[in-house]
């Protein structure tokens, strides 16, 4: 009897306990949000009044793709102690049937009536037009009929059954035309519950309030489904001025949760012709090896995106993996994207979908997205990762001194972030809504003029043209990242190049594309004669010929590289016979010229080399 009645003391006293745990729900808005080039970092502040007593306190819909670890609870009280953090879905039927899918559904009914009864009319028609076609025998069975009678009952069957025909096929075409809006409408429907098809995010806070006051809460945590990538625009109004760059960060978030008038930071974590300028291969000779080929450079690669349903993905994002270089497909699922000289993978991402990875080896490519399921399972967070029924006493005593992980009751509230390598937070002073609807928002983030030293660049054997380039000292001073940028040179947009900041040394090279003014030609010498030895040796001599016209009306500094082979045997000899006073590179075979050509005025370069090599063997000679 002392055990029974010990027993039911105890379940009254647990059973008081959890009556006295008061229930409240908080809403709250996004106050700020720290941009990373995956995810995002999220900060709400609440500061609401409360008495004595303990609380479990929701706060409610937020985004489904919280990160549970990187929650982090601040509070400011008197006399306040947070006892544990949970993460948990939050099912709300508004955000399952939005008002613009219950309105769909109405639509939809109504249509489906509407055919129910065209098809309805129809069939009608199909059994009068039977009924006429059996009825069609006009001989009398009594009496003859007359030529008149005969007439008029002809002229009613065909008056009557054109009538019938052409009710049936207005019929017809009601049908198809309702199908057609009941096909769009479910697609609509589908497209729409796909978008909702998810379950918000609730954190419960419990806490001890030991004296009625104003409480101040800080929660911020980690999403995923948003990011952001660096484009430019460089503007240079003459070689004599500086530069004006414009930093531009390209963001979208499909979190689930709009972000109004949100305080916004960044952290690094077509015209068809390309504006960059070609890059020289070593060039090797030996026995049955050809010359370096040029033809396979891609500086610029599009295509579609498309659903496992061949429709095109507006908004997906297309990235060079490893990169911060990329762009959106537009409405139509098409994308375009400069790529540097060297071959790169695409990353292609889309909200419900499966990350693609393709590598660029082709200007065109196509790809197709596969969909995935997720889902999101209920976690909970208390003391040190540990279900609530396994928290020990000195846990207890952990999480009262704010010791706990994800937990702080200091008086200011802890700032997190991932480390990057070169990583840098750009703070945007003026506050941004950026919807969640995966539509990229262009933030402009720094406008600077920086001064640059200009001149001009060409390897005419790969490309008979020449490239205005921009040098920038001290770069690294600016928070540049690798990204794609927009060039206009005297007011006029030239094209678009790439800023590869990883293998910049202290001067930062950019180009500003083509300069039609200089004409420059690369030909081969042909009154050069080989010659065979005694002994089995031949020897051929090999010349070129570039020739530079400076059409602009000011004085133009040209750097003009042109190459030749390198031998790996020692049976085969190469010997320069003339460089025009340009400086050979005896490692790589590089030649280079630095020249300054006056208005109008024409230079003419001369690149004579021999190849002395056994007759018996083959070798390939530009």
């Amino acid at each position: 009897m002392i055990k029974k009645i010990t027993l039911f003391f105890i379940l009254l006293i647990n059973i008081t306990t959890a009556q006295n745990i008061i229930q409240k729900e908080i809403d709250t808005d996004v106050s700020s949000a720290t941009v990373f080039l995956d995810g995002a970092q999220i900060i709400r502040n609440k500061s609401i009044y409360l008495e004595k007593g303990t609380y479990e306190i929701k706060f409610q819909n937020l985004s489904p793709y919280v990160e549970e670890k990187s929650i982090n609870m601040g509070a400011i009280g008197e006399k306040l102690t947070i006892l544990s953090v949970n993460l948990q879905k939050s099912f709300t039927e508004e955000y399952k049937n939005p008002t613009n899918i219950v309105k769909l559904k109405i639509a939809l009914e109504k249509l489906e009536s509407k055919r129910i009864l065209e098809q309805t009319y129809l069939d009608v028609v199909h059994e009068d037009i039977a009924f006429l076609k059996e009825n069609r025998n006009l001989n009398g069975k009594n009496e003859a009929l007359s030529v008149s009678n005969l007439k008029e009952a002809s002229n009613f069957f065909n008056s009557r059954l054109t009538n019938l025909k052409l009710k049936e096929i207005e019929h017809y075409k009601t049908i198809n035309e309702l199908n057609n809006d009941i096909n769009n409408t479910k697609k609509q429907i589908n497209e729409f519950s796909k978008e909702n098809n998810f379950d918000l995010s609730d954190i419960i806070v419990k806490i001890e309030n030991k004296e009625a006051s104003n409480i101040q809460f800080n929660l911020s945590y980690l999403v995923k489904n948003a990011g952001w990538y660096p484009t430019y625009d460089l503007k240079a109004s003459s070689t004599k001025t500086p530069i004006q760059i414009v930093y531009k960060a390209n963001v979208h978030q499909d979190t689930k949760v709009d972000w109004k008038n949100v305080k916004l930071a960044f952290s690094s974590s077509n015209p068809n012709t390309s504006a960059i300028p070609p890059k020289l291969k070593t060039y090797y000779l030996d026995y049955n090896l050809p010359p370096p080929s040029y033809n396979q450079t891609i500086n610029e690669v599009s295509g579609l995106i498309l659903d496992e349903e061949n429709s095109p993905l507006p908004g997906a994002y297309v990235i060079l993996q490893g990169t911060t270089i990329g762009t959106t497909t537009n409405f139509d699922g098409k994308y375009s994207l400069s790529v540097p000289n060297e071959n790169q993978n695409l990353e292609i991402s889309y909200i419900g979908y499966l990350t693609k990875i393709v590598p660029v080896n082709s200007s065109n490519i196509n790809i197709k997205m596969e969909p995935e399921s997720a889902s999101l399972d209920e976690v909970v967070v208390v003391g040190y990762g540990k279900k609530q029924s396994e928290a020990s006493n000195k846990d207890i005593i952990n999480q009262l001194s704010g010791k706990v992980a994800g937990i702080s009751t200091n008086n200011t509230m802890p700032k997190t972030f991932t480390k990057r390598n070169q990583s840098t937070t750009f703070n945007i002073d003026t506050p941004y809504s950026i919807p969640s609807n995966n539509k990229n928002n262009i933030v402009e983030m720094i406008n600077n003029e920086i001064p640059a030293n200009f001149h001009y660049f060409s390897i005419p054997k790969v490309e008979e043209s020449a490239f205005l380039i921009a040098e920038i000292t001290d770069w690294e001073k600016y928070n540049l990242l690798n990204g794609e940028a927009n060039i206009f040179f005297e007011n006029t947009f030239v094209g678009k190049t790439i800023l590869e900041l990883d293998s910049q040394n202290d001067t930062l090279s950019i180009s500003f594309g083509k300069d039609q003014n200089i004409n420059i030609k690369r030909e081969r010498n042909r009154n050069l004669k080989s010659k065979t030895f005694f002994g089995g040796d031949k020897e051929e001599l090999i010349g070129w010929t570039t020739i530079i016209k400076n059409n602009k009306n000011e004085s133009l500094n040209l750097t003009i590289i042109d190459q030749v082979p390198i031998t790996q045997r020692k049976e085969i000899e190469v010997t320069v016979e003339k460089t025009s006073n340009g400086k050979l590179d005896t490692q790589t075979g590089d030649v280079k010229w630095l020249l300054n050509i006056k208005p109008n005025k024409t230079e003419k370069l001369d690149l004579q080399y021999s190849v002395k090599y056994p007759k018996s063997n083959n070798i390939y000679i530009e």
